[in-house]
């Protein structure tokens, strides 16, 4: 009898079970986004007693706009789409940065348009996404190779609608990602060119969330980034583990291609000055373009 008294006194010592935090992310859907898409398969979000729900987008961009419609409490984005806003408003906060790479962005275009080199892209209809960190590379490719915006016509479309434009011929080029550039790269197979520039653009990956959000709810904030840390590591000392989780999660069938773009990143926790340079010169440009008043 004393034996019984004594597990159950042993037992209601624990106290109650500790309810998980709800924290809803909204992911640009793209191998960048791989620290959080990590942290949620590996269980490091669960660790720290975080309920974590993962929500795709097309681009970091719309997960940032979710992000302010309180869709998600965090989103991840590029820093173009931090620029923009920044121009509008500013109750906003950049966490921290979980990637980071110089030829995050490249130009796809068609052979039989008589497209070979950088200068034969002159006369021609390029198409990218407006105020993007891919219609940001385009502006700095075309100025490193002394080709004028007014040589080319730049169309402005949906990042989903550019590879069918380019196969179906209504461009003759896009500036963009994977995985957009890789669908038109597969339809379009010999009759498709590439223009790599790394290192003309260095592009942070950001995670972002309200700054009412911070206030309320700082342990959330500071169990999200020690998860973060711990994908950070296994990136790190797992690469293929890691690769194969990225993969699954985004329905990507060709891994080695994946893992090409993976080599790419540079997965890591940090908030540099060289951020703070980068939305500097974004936003000189996007004011001398014209894209704001």
């Amino acid at each position: 009898i004393l034996a019984v008294f004594y597990l159950v006194g042993c037992d209601r010592s624990k106290g109650p079970e500790k309810k998980a935090h709800q924290l809803s992310v909204g992911l640009q859907s793209s191998a960048i986004s791989s620290l959080v898409i990590l942290a949620k398969a590996k269980g490091y979000f669960s660790q720290e007693g975080l309920d974590v729900t993962l929500k795709h987008f097309p681009s970091g961009k719309l997960a940032l706009l979710a992000m302010f419609d309180g869709k998600v409490d965090l989103s991840t984005c590029t820093d173009m789409p931090i620029m923009v806003n920044s121009f509008k408003r500013s109750d906003f906060v950049v966490l921290s940065s979980i990637a980071n790479t110089n030829n995050g962005a490249w130009i796809i275009a068609r052979k039989d348009k008589n497209i070979n080199t950088p200068k034969d892209l002159i006369g021609k209809t390029i198409g990218t996404q407006k105020s993007s960190a891919v219609h940001f590379f385009l502006s700095m490719f075309l100025l490193h190779h002394q080709i004028s915006e007014s040589d080319v016509t730049v169309k402005f479309m949906k990042a989903v609608d550019l590879p069918n434009a380019l196969i179906n011929g209504k461009v003759d080029a896009f500036s963009m990602r994977n995985p957009y550039i890789n669908q038109a790269k597969l339809a379009l197979k010999e009759n498709a060119v590439e223009f790599f520039f790394p290192g003309i653009y260095h592009q942070y990956f950001n995670l972002v969330t309200r700054q009412s959000y911070v206030n309320s709810n700082p342990l959330i904030i500071q169990k999200s980034l020690k998860s973060l840390g711990a994908a950070e590591k296994s990136s790190l000392t797992n690469r293929k583990e890691s690769i194969e989780l990225i993969s699954n999660e985004l329905e990507i069938a060709n891994a080695m291609s994946l893992e090409q773009e993976w080599a790419t990143y540079n997965f890591t926790l940090a908030l540099d000055q060289s951020l703070l340079l980068t939305l500097e010169d974004e936003a000189e440009w996007f004011i001398r373009s014209g894209l704001t008043s």
